[in-house]
C-alpha cells in the first residue's frame, strides 16, 4: 500500500524574508521517478530524487507549494511561506516637529538630554513590521510598533549637544 512518495523540502525555510525577487526551492522526493512540481509548474528530478526549481516572489509573502505524485497517481504536497521584503518603510516622525529647538536652557547640562520620539508606520506596505529603531548619537532606542494603528513611541532618544542646543540626529 503505502501513501505516495515522502517529499521533503530543504530550502528555503518557510518564515525566512529576503530581498530578491525569485528563490529557489530545494529538496528530495523519495520516489524519483515521480512527477514533482512547484506551483503546478514541472520540476525536473535528478535520479538520485533532488530537485531544485526557482519561483518568482512578490512583494509580502508569498505561498509555495511543491508537489510530488508517483505512477500510481498517489500524491504528497509540502507548502511554505517565503516574505519578500525589499520597500523600505513609509515612517512619519510625529514628534519632536520638523526644525523644533529642544534641550536643557544654558550652557550648564550635566548629560545630553533625552526626548521621546513618536510616529506613525504606513502599515499597508509593511504589515508586518512589528519593531523601529530610533538611532541619534548614544544607543539606538527600540520602540514596537502598533500592528493595528501603526503608531510607534521610543522613550529616552539621546540628543546632541551643538552650540549650547540640542537636536534630534
Amino acid at each position: 500500500a503505502g501513501g505516495g512518495p515522502v517529499l521533503t523540502v530543504s530550502s528555503p525555510v518557510s518564515g525566512s524574508r529576503q530581498v530578491g525577487g525569485t528563490v529557489t526551492v530545494a529538496g528530495v522526493v523519495s520516489d524519483p521517478a515521480a512527477r514533482v512540481s512547484l506551483n503546478g509548474l514541472a520540476t525536473p528530478v535528478t535520479a538520485a530524487g533532488a530537485f531544485s526549481a526557482s519561483a518568482t516572489l512578490a512583494e509580502g509573502p508569498n505561498v509555495l507549494t511543491v508537489r510530488a505524485v508517483d505512477a500510481a497517481g498517489r500524491a504528497s504536497e509540502g507548502r511554505l511561506v517565503v516574505h519578500r521584503d525589499s520597500r523600505a518603510p513609509k515612517v512619519e516622525i510625529t514628534s519632536p516637529g520638523a526644525g523644533q529647538r529642544l534641550g536643557v536652557p544654558g550652557n550648564a547640562a550635566p548629560a545630553p538630554p533625552k526626548v521621546p520620539v513618536t510616529g506613525l508606520v504606513d502599515l499597508t506596505l509593511e504589515p508586518d513590521l512589528r519593531t523601529v529603531i530610533v538611532t541619534g548619537p548614544g544607543a539606538p532606542v527600540s520602540a514596537t510598533v502598533d500592528p493595528v494603528t501603526g503608531a510607534f513611541s521610543a522613550a529616552d532618544v539621546p540628543l546632541s549637544l551643538a552650540a549650547g542646543a540640542a537636536s534630534p540626529q
